[in-house]
């Protein structure tokens, strides 16, 4: 007996499929989506404007990343407060580094 032949008697896996994957039912195929074509120019801009990849900190070389030491507890409520206030914890630290610089 193998090291893993008891995940494949148990069912879980069957022996020989390494895949996580389900296996694709037979005859079925994505259906295509149609999609009218623009029909202005401001229509056309506005498509090929959103299809463009946004360009987040990771990768924006004017960003780097910066770790502080900080209280979970205080760590919890900030995260809190962000979330009902719909805002980025990376720019609120700007804001206050900024701040904090600017005295």
């Amino acid at each position: 007996m193998g090291k893993f032949d008891y995940i494949a008697e148990r069912g879980k896996v069957k022996a020989g499929n390494s895949s996580k994957r389900p296996a694709k039912a037979k005859g079925t195929q994505k259906t295509p989506t149609v999609v009218a074509a623009p029909e202005t120019p401001a229509e056309r801009e506005t498509i090929i404007v959103t299809r463009q990849m946004v360009r987040g900190k990771r990768s924006d070389p004017s960003y780097t990343q910066g770790m502080a030491y900080v209280k979970k507890e205080t760590l919890r409520k900030v995260k809190k407060r962000l979330l009902e206030e719909d805002k980025d914890y990376s720019d609120l630290i700007n804001e206050l580094l900024e701040m904090w610089l600017s005295k």
